[in-house]
């Protein structure tokens, strides 16, 4: 079963599987490829390939748990379902699809690994990340005035609480997106004062967040 981010039947056809180091030979003469990654493929690995492909590329993304969150880092617009990262994908769809497609990447900072070209170690707002993260952040491209938005990754196997501590005089408070979009609830609208955001992340498991700045301050 093939699911899109987004709730609209054009969206949920894929027509190949290929690697990512094909995409620029076939990407313009099918809709959307998803790309694929070798079970022993790790987040370095995936990340690698993944910053080679152009920015804005439109591309699926199948596999793993762990293909599938470090694809959404790397601006994937969509997913290929199958049952052993079910929940993964239900969330996505029906909690953040339609923000991320309608999100424009604008940074990529990983603390699992290092010299990639187009992945930053860390930002100037952040103080502490915790080990073995992927963090995205993404402007609001259907909202230009709302702050940026941030999807968390998780590189390792098993489900932890992580850490993220903002500059104190930077943030002044963040919003994690959570709840059900069936019921109409596409985020929640208690935020969280304070500058460490802690979030519960699954194995290889994804999460996403507004922040509040401080006005006229700058996350990047």
């Amino acid at each position: 079963m093939i699911r899109s981010l987004q709730h609209d039947a054009s969206n949920l056809l894929v027509s190949a599987q290929i690697s990512p180091e094909t995409y620029s030979d076939i990407s313009s003469s099918i809709p959307a490829p998803c790309l694929r990654f070798t079970s022993t493929s790790s987040a370095k690995d995936i990340a690698i390939s993944l910053s080679k492909l152009p920015h804005g590329a439109n591309f699926l993304a199948c596999g793993s748990d762990l293909a599938l969150s470090q694809s959404l880092a790397f601006g994937a617009r969509g997913v290929v379902l199958v049952n052993d990262n079910e929940n993964l994908v239900h969330n996505l769809a029906t909690m953040w699809g339609n923000k991320l497609l309608s999100a424009s990447r604008i940074a990529i900072v990983s603390s699992g690994y290092s010299n990639i070209p187009g992945v930053l170690s860390s930002l100037s707002s952040i103080t502490h990340m915790d080990s073995n993260l992927t963090l995205t952040v993404f402007n609001q491209t259907d909202s230009p005035s709302s702050p940026p938005m941030f999807l968390v990754a998780n590189q390792d196997s098993k489900s932890r609480i992580v850490n993220i501590q903002f500059n104190s005089s930077i943030l002044a408070g963040w919003t994690p997106m959570v709840g059900c979009a069936e019921a109409g609830f596409s985020s929640c609208s208690n935020m969280v004062y304070g500058s460490n955001v802690e979030l519960d992340l699954d194995p290889y498991g994804v999460q996403m967040f507004y922040i509040t700045p401080y006005q006229g301050a700058s996350v990047l």
